[in-house]
């Protein structure tokens, strides 16, 4: 598998900076041989990667700096946000 897809089998608790916190507790799980369904994790480096390639830093300070109330709105709306960014909506739509 590549660097971007880790098998939980692959991952341990001290995996958080690579997996997260859910994925490295997860790997942890499976190395102590407790029942957890086969899966993956995307690892930070492919998200950072994928942020990268669509700008999500220049969307995101476009969104807080253009918007009348800023960054309170931003970081109350982060749940809307994600959603919106998982359909493919750009971030600069919603100002």
């Amino acid at each position: 598998m590549s660097k971007w897809i880790l098998p939980f089998e692959d991952i341990g608790r001290t995996g958080v900076s690579v997996a997260g916190g859910k994925g490295a507790n997860l790997g942890e799980l499976v190395g102590k041989g407790f029942p957890v369904p086969p899966g993956f994790v995307v690892s930070a480096e492919a998200c950072q990667s994928f942020f990268r390639d669509i700008n999500l830093h220049q969307e995101i300070a476009q969104f807080s700096n253009t918007h009348p109330a800023g960054k309170q709105v931003m970081f109350a709306n982060f749940s809307s946000l994600r959603y919106f960014l998982s359909l493919g909506i750009s971030v600069s739509l919603l100002a």
